[in-house]
């Protein structure tokens, strides 16, 4: 699905050259689904200091490149901490260490000297238009809540925000169990250095057949309900001290249609085809497909539901766990 890894500051002085420059928008970015972890937390300073050993008199086009390759990668980069970076160390040696305890997908570096699997070298501008494998952009899982949470685990981890989308999100164990393995992942195996900021999006049109009348009154009791029923339940399903924001929309006149399942994340985001439910009943063996957005998609998906262009917010409200 989506994945970090460490790049070496270094690099991006290979990337200032046209050759490797247009081999670079091809490793990285929401399309290719890496995504580059800022370590140390100072890394940018790292590439600067490379970039003028490499170029001492730079070319305007080489500077231009590198602002530009910097502005890309900080466009989707882990904010990773890197408390036990040792200084008098290499960037290689840090990254190597940071992965023995809290594992990147990979770490690509312009060299290899101790021969580790996990690092990729890509020391010529060659070498970086050649590229990386494809990473997959869908998966196929069982529906269970441990399954179900698996592929977005990289995600989870590393990212800032969280937006949970389910139209008919309910407080049944089927919709709870996996929400509460997704944010166990989002707390207890977090990779990021800062607390995430989580959001549970759904909506009220399950309540009405085309059919009924409507009125603001009788839509504002049924977001009532149903907010009272998540405060109820989600609290003892949400990990002490983790606030959740709950949204409750309905669908504009002549606008989108709220049925699509998502999670939207700022350095990724997945569709889900069934829903984020798992399957309850035994020995069904009930499958779902996930896949990955497109930086386009996942940018009209978050201007929908996180800045709440297309649908008509009824209600609101924060819930902080217990769990």
């Amino acid at each position: 699905m989506f994945y970090e890894f460490a790049v070496d500051p270094q690099l991006v002085s290979l990337w200032c050259d046209r050759e490797g420059y247009e081999g670079f928008l091809r490793l990285f970015g929401m399309d290719e689904r890496r995504i580059p972890s800022r370590f140390p937390k100072k890394w940018e300073t790292e590439v600067e200091r490379s970039f003028h050993v490499a170029y001492p008199t730079p070319t305007i086009k080489q500077g231009l490149r590198k602002t530009e390759i910097i502005t890309l990668l900080n466009k989707r980069m882990v904010k990773r901490g890197s408390k036990n970076y040792e200084a008098e160390e290499s960037w290689l040696e840090n990254a190597e260490r940071e992965h023995s305890s809290r594992p990147f997908k990979g770490i690509i570096a312009t060299a290899n000297p101790r021969n580790v699997q996990s690092v990729t070298v890509l020391s010529s501008a060659e070498e970086v238009c050649k590229g990386l494998p494809k990473l997959p952009s869908s998966c196929i899982v069982a529906r269970t809540p441990v399954e179900l949470a698996k592929p977005v685990a990289s995600l989870l981890r590393c990212c800032q925000c969280a937006v949970f989308i389910d139209p008919y999100f309910d407080v049944s164990p089927r919709f709870l169990e996996p929400f509460e393995n997704c944010l166990k992942t989002l707390v207890d195996e977090r990779y990021g250095s800062a607390s995430p900021k989580v959001e549970l999006h759904t909506s009220i049109e399950r309540c009405f057949k085309p059919s009924d009348p409507r009125d603001p009154e009788a839509e504002t009791k049924e977001a009532s309900i149903i907010m009272k029923r998540l405060q109820d339940k989600l609290r003892e399903a949400i990990p002490k001290g983790l606030s959740v924001r709950v949204v409750i929309w309905k669908e504009k006149s002549r606008g989108q249609k709220l049925h699509n399942r998502y999670l939207l994340t700022d350095i990724g985001s997945v569709f889900y085809g069934t829903g984020l439910d798992c399957n309850k009943e035994l020995n069904q063996g009930q499958t779902d497909d996930i896949a990955c957005l497109s930086e386009d998609a996942h940018r009209t998906r978050w201007d929908e539901f996180v800045e709440g262009h297309a649908f008509q917010k009824v209600d609101s409200a924060v819930i902080v766990g217990i769990a």
